[in-house]
């Protein structure tokens, strides 16, 4: 019992001090970003303790509302001198605190469908900021202007400063902290390897910042010309190098910059605009960092499952090879049975013929060994397995399975067309055994337009529902099928390549009947050829129509 309430008791001081340490830092940043402010209000044209609010609020949910929505009121308390129940205090509670929190809130419910950053979640990311500042702007400055802070003629100023200062403190710290915390695999390991590539690329970036900002280190002919565009060169190589963790620090890093050596030395409109252009900068740069992670994720993710669907291959090809070589078997053991009972007559001779009799032993000694290395080879490819059955979409399968081959397909100049019905039930199967029929079944149609001439070249995958069943079907506009091989078309050693095994149809029977399907041959001929299979609807698909 007293370590349960010593535990409870250090949790609670874990969280006062945690708690404490927020409001510090929160009101450190507040007062940092005090930079060309508006009329000596809070509208200032950088906001980083926002993106600190929402990060905060994103990382503990709705747990910490109370302590992130009176934050900026308690900030306003301490740096301004506000009165605890005035105006400014309770403006700054429910138009900041409460929108930001929200927002917060929002993108943590949201962010549960993405383990890391992808594009859509940076859309969703970006719209939900976009939002959140705008609502923030249009709000806040109408409490200044109650209070007297703000005069009512600089409302569309002062909407306009805080929307662009919230918007880039968020944009260039929160995908930081996210990015970051979600982490990527390798990255840092790529990053040692390459630390010459990141000092010139550091070094760029720093050469490119003192020529767009001449005028911070003393240069007086650049005080009416900021090149801004000189930054996006460096962001851009970045980005297309390592994604989107180390753009997202050089981003935090070049706003620091400007905001330490070039805010000084510049008008307060000339500074917006340059945060104007700094949020479409950290835009572009997370954009293209956040596309390169991505498809740095998938190129794993296709090669992991490549490595998956060959050793499935190798197992269900041993399976189907079974019939094939069993006399690869049977023929050296039926031979060894004979020599040793050959031996064990010689035995039983009045006469022993010794030569004769090790003959017999050293053939049977051979048979024996090839047996034992007929055994060893199929070990050597066979590994255990089982069907693991899960709820699938089938147009996702489908389209998974396309992707995965479309590097192939695109090198010959081949579409490959899918066409799915909609509303697809979820079928219930195992997702690598349904992958490599598809693959298979792709791979024919490849073979047989590969030499056609492009106009006639067409491939197909089609999805559509019978019943309690889902019927996947892939077309090709190739020769067709040879008529003496249609019927046998799914059984092992029967090819219509001239250099196939006659094992990827017989496989394609095996997996599909493994998840309760079937195969077929739906036709064949000169205008093409068209293999579909079904697989059943998951049970629950099925009791809901049944009701």
């Amino acid at each position: 019992m007293r370590s349960i309430v010593q535990r409870r008791e250090v949790a609670w001081l874990k969280a006062i001090l945690l708690s404490v340490a927020y409001v510090l830092l929160y009101v450190l940043l507040d007062h940092v970003s005090d930079i060309h402010n508006l009329q000596h209000s809070e509208v200032t044209p950088w906001s980083p303790n926002i993106a600190l609010m929402i990060a905060v609020a994103m990382y503990y949910g709705a747990g910490v509302a109370p302590l992130t929505i009176l934050t900026p009121g308690i900030s306003e308390i301490i740096l301004r001198g506000a009165a605890p129940l005035g105006i400014p205090v309770i403006g700054a509670v429910v138009c900041i605190g409460c929108t930001y929190t929200a927002s917060g809130i929002l993108l943590r419910r949201l962010q549960r469908n993405y383990s890391q950053p992808t594009i859509r979640w940076f859309a969703i990311l970006s719209v939900v900021i976009a939002g959140s500042a705008l609502l923030e702007a249009v709000l806040y400055p109408l409490v200044l202007i109650q209070s007297g802070e703000l005069r009512a003629g600089s409302y569309l100023t002062a909407v306009r400063i805080d929307w662009v200062g919230d918007m880039n403190g968020i944009i260039t710290l929160l995908p930081l902290v996210l990015i970051l915390r979600s982490g990527e695999a390798g990255k840092l390991r790529e990053i040692r390897s390459n630390v010459w590539l990141l000092a010139l690329q550091t070094a760029s970036l720093a050469c490119a910042f003192l020529i767009a900002f001449r005028d911070s280190w003393g240069d007086p002919t650049a005080a009416n010309y900021t090149p801004f565009y000189l930054l996006f060169l460096p962001i851009i190589w970045i980005a297309l190098r390592w994604g989107a963790g180390v753009t997202a620090i050089a981003l935090a890093a070049l706003q620091i910059g400007i905001v330490a050596f070039v805010a000084k030395h510049n008008m307060p409109e000339s500074f917006l605009a340059i945060q104007v252009l700094m949020v479409l900068l950290a835009g572009t740069g997370l954009f293209m960092g956040i596309s390169v992670s991505e498809n740095a994720r998938f190129s794993i993710l296709m090669r992991s499952k490549d490595e998956e669907l060959s050793g499935l291959n190798a197992r269900m090809a041993v399976s189907e090879m079974n019939s094939a070589i069993g006399h690869e078997l049977n023929n050296p053991l039926a031979a060894l049975v004979n020599y040793l009972r050959s031996a064990s007559m010689m035995l039983e001779l009045p006469t022993l013929d010794r030569p004769l009799l090790q003959s017999a032993l050293d053939k049977a000694y051979a048979e024996a060994t090839r047996s034992v290395n007929v055994v060893k080879k199929l070990r050597e490819f066979f590994r255990s397995g089982v069907v693991r059955r899960q709820p699938l979409e089938p147009k996702r399968l489908a389209t998974e399975v396309i992707t995965a081959m479309q590097i192939k397909f695109r090198k010959a100049s081949i579409a490959v067309v899918l066409e799915a019905a909609a509303d697809l039930p979820l079928v219930e199967a195992d997702p690598l055994q349904l992958s490599m029929v598809l693959q298979n079944l792709l791979a024919n149609a490849y073979d047989a337009v590969y030499d056609l001439e492009p106009r006639r070249v067409r491939v197909a995958v089609v999805v559509t529902r019978r019943a309690n069943d889902v019927i996947f079907t892939v077309e090709d506009s190739g020769p067709g099928i040879p008529e003496p091989l249609r019927d046998r078309l799914f059984r092992p050693i029967d090819s219509a390549k001239p250099a196939g095994m006659g094992l990827g149809l017989a496989i394609c029977r095996s997996l599909v009947e493994a998840n309760d399907g079937r195969i077929w041959l739906a036709r064949s001929g000169a205008d093409g050829t068209c293999i579909a299979f079904s697989i059943p609807v998951a049970m629950r698909e099925v009791n809901e129509v049944q009701v």
